[in-house]
């Protein structure tokens, strides 16, 4: 067994190795054939897709031409700042022999022609301003002045933050200088509550209500009243008993002559009685039944102000009023 463990290890070793082999040359055919169709993408003007290609190849193998043709790619699309950096990773990546002088012309070729088709943007801002970002990148300003090349498009320059942010779009165009000023701005501040207008004092508003002057009348109205009624009706009820009493004296009874004259005196008294109730009661009722009407009418009459007009003249003073 120990005899046949070296040339164990050696087939191992051997079968690694073929694997190896096998899988870095489907790897390169692959990122060949990506190549491939990258260049026939960028010859159809599919610059994009080309660019796709290009970066799925580059992921695979890392050749100086890998990145030379992602830089070829970002260059047709204008994306020059992004070509003139994998034109400098191509140069990292050429050695000192001879086959790779070609890769390092073309990329110093490209950065060339990539330098000089940027666009350049100068930003004025306002002293004391110290953030100024262009497309979410931040350039320092060195005296309310900031400088870059900038690849032609659409852009979008953001100063400052917060309540005094401005932001201004501009484009950019090839080869071409843009300037983009900004102007100084101050924090808005928030408005202070307006306090409420105070409503000018209302005169005081005197209702024309009822006054109550027949408060009087009705009450001695209806003292006299509730008088009159109970004694005219006590003078009534006297004299039905008088009348029923004196009807009883013809019937007789009586022990003697003092006993009559004693019943008849009574009954006598008693009309006298009645009678007096009877003026009393109708005389109050005389005075109390109008004291009540008055007094019932004079409570709801409007009552009377005083009023008092000085009207000045020629002649002198003229005072009018009505009490």
């Amino acid at each position: 067994m120990s005899k046949l463990l070296p040339w164990m290890m050696l087939l191992f070793i051997a079968t690694v190795t073929v694997v190896a082999s096998a899988q870095d040359e489907d790897v390169e055919t692959r990122a060949k054939n990506l190549n491939a169709e990258g260049m026939k993408q960028l010859d159809l003007g599919n610059h994009a897709e080309a660019l796709s290609r290009f970066e799925e190849a580059e992921r695979l193998v890392h050749t100086p031409r890998s990145a030379l043709r992602v830089a070829v790619a970002l260059e047709r699309l204008e994306r020059y700042r992004e070509a003139m950096a994998w034109a400098q990773k191509t140069n990292s990546r050429v050695t000192a022999s001879a086959d790779d002088e070609d890769p390092k012309r073309e990329a110093d070729a490209l950065i060339a022609r990539a330098t000089s088709s940027l666009a350049t943007v100068v930003v004025t801002a306002p002293r004391g301003e110290a953030k100024l970002k262009i497309d979410n990148e931040v350039i320092p300003l060195v005296d309310g002045i900031a400088q870059m090349a900038i690849d032609p498009g659409q852009h979008e320059a953001v100063l400052g933050e917060g309540p005094t942010e401005q932001r201004k779009a501009f484009v950019a165009v090839r080869a071409k200088r843009v300037d983009v000023q900004f102007v100084e701005r101050v924090a808005p501040v928030a408005p202070s509550p307006t306090p409420a207008p105070t409503p000018a004092p209302k005169p005081p508003v005197v209702p024309d209500v009822a006054t109550d002057e027949g408060s009087g009348r009705r009450f001695w109205g209806t003292l006299l009243t509730v008088f009159g009624t109970i004694a005219t009706a006590g003078g009534l009820a006297s004299l039905t008993v008088s009348y029923v009493q004196r009807g009883t004296i013809s019937s007789g009874g009586f022990a003697n002559a003092n006993e009559l004259n004693d019943r008849v005196d009574s009954i006598n008294g008693l009309a006298k009685v009645g009678g007096v109730f009877i003026g009393a009661g109708g005389l109050a009722l005389a005075f109390g039944i109008p004291l009540l009407v008055t007094g019932q009418a004079a409570k709801h009459a409007p009552s009377k102000r005083s009023e008092l007009t000085l009207h000045v003249s020629g002649a002198g003073l003229n005072l009018v009023g009505s009490f």
